[in-house]
């Protein structure tokens, strides 16, 4: 097995590790304390990953309905946020979607700082819970699109860094590792918060923590030109792939032979390129691919 003690799959020459490293950790840190103080007290669920949600969702529809709409609120409000990031970062970059998130934090702090009677409670919740889950979801997107990688959830990073661990890739492995002990504290912040009776200034720190991650990304000028090359090559490289598949070719052979390492944009493709050989019966062979091409295509697929 060859050792890469240095290599962190997709990661553009122009993002130093520094960067990379303290942006992830400043993203998962807000990520961890606003799942933290909403599971505990505000929202009393998940708005960071959509895992809880989606496994009580027609539990609670059936048997508890008020609970059953606010997960199907939750999964809706951090898809679009989701969708949001896939208009916002090819156009106008990264940056531009993390400053929207950490506006709809500072609302939901707002809105947290309410103070409400019985009734409006509920409905206080279901705000609360919409702007906080939309957040997520637009941080989340943005962030999946470029090298930073997923910030608002572990399970993908957990299985990633476990992966990266048995090839012996520690640069990758410790990214991923600073990144989870980052969500971990930031949910500990969460729960301090609730404990102290302080959910408001914990949001408040969570949205300076996105504005802190998102001038720290911009020192890297890997921002909104860089994404669009990267995403317009691999849209050009889908299309030639496409241009030179005939209807009767049983096979498509990638030759990665030459090709030290390739980013995000172009995994995606390749995933892409894959997933509709298979749909149409063609198998696809991929050869001549380093250990650090091979991991940055399982990052994405999995």
């Amino acid at each position: 097995m060859q050792t890469r003690e240095n290599s962190i799959p997709g990661v553009q020459a122009s993002v130093k590790r520094w960067v990379l490293y303290l942006t992830g950790v400043l993203l998962a840190f807000s990520g961890g304390a606003v799942n933290g103080v909403a599971t505990a007290a505000l929202v009393f669920g998940r708005t960071a990953h959509m895992s809880g949600p989606m496994n009580d969702l027609l539990r609670n529809l059936i048997f508890d309905l008020p609970n059953g709409l606010l997960a199907a609120c939750l999964i809706v409000s951090f898809m679009v946020g989701a969708y949001c990031s896939g208009i916002l970062v090819p156009r106008r970059g990264v940056t531009s979607a993390l400053w929207v998130s950490a506006a709809l934090l500072t609302a939901g702090a707002g809105a947290a700082a309410l103070k409400t009677g019985q009734i409006l409670l509920v409905a206080q919740r279901y705000i609360v819970g919409f702007l906080l889950a939309l957040s997520a979801g637009l941080q989340n997107g943005a962030t999946s699109q470029v090298d930073i990688g997923r910030t608002t959830h572990v399970t993908g990073d957990l299985t990633d860094m476990a992966v990266a661990m048995s090839e012996g890739n520690r640069a990758w492995a410790a990214f991923l590792f600073a990144k989870l002990a980052a969500f971990a504290g930031g949910g500990l912040a969460g729960f301090m918060g609730i404990r102290y009776s302080l959910p408001v200034p914990v949001l408040l720190l969570s949205a300076l923590m996105v504005v802190a991650g998102t001038l720290c990304w911009l020192t890297t000028g890997a921002n909104v030109a860089a994404t669009r090359n990267h995403a317009a090559a691999a849209a050009g490289f889908e299309r030639q792939i496409r241009d030179r598949v005939r209807e009767g070719t049983d096979f498509i052979l990638l030759d990665f032979s030459g090709m030290p390492s390739i980013d995000l944009s172009a995994a995606r493709s390749v995933e892409e390129i894959v997933r509709e050989a298979q749909e149409g019966g063609k198998a696809v062979y991929l050869v001549g691919m380093t250990p650090e091409v091979r991991s940055t295509i399982n990052s994405v697929s999995s």
